[in-house]
């Protein structure tokens, strides 16, 4: 009988502010997705945050940080996974 791991991690979300994104990618071409604005993006990122809160197997990362702390919590967060 397989057993269900239910408690590790299977996706981790990099969390940014919808304006935050757009100013990263503000030399970038617009796509389809991109073009559909800042209240569907606001609706998509929520989505995603409920989603980490109503699963525990869903981790949120706060791409807002420097790169090296993120990485630090990605790393600590695979390594959960592994030990697992």
């Amino acid at each position: 009988m397989p057993v269900m791991l239910t408690s590790v991690i299977r996706a981790i979300i990099f969390d940014l502010d919808v304006q935050t994104g757009f100013k990263r990618k503000a030399n970038d071409a617009i796509d389809r997705i991109e073009s559909s604005g800042i209240a569907f993006f606001e609706s998509v990122r929520n989505g995603y945050q409920q989603l980490a809160i109503d699963r525990n197997e869903v981790q949120i990362i706060d791409a807002s940080q420097p790169i090296d702390i993120i990485s630090e919590q990605t790393k600590d967060l695979v390594r959960q996974v592994i030990d697992a």
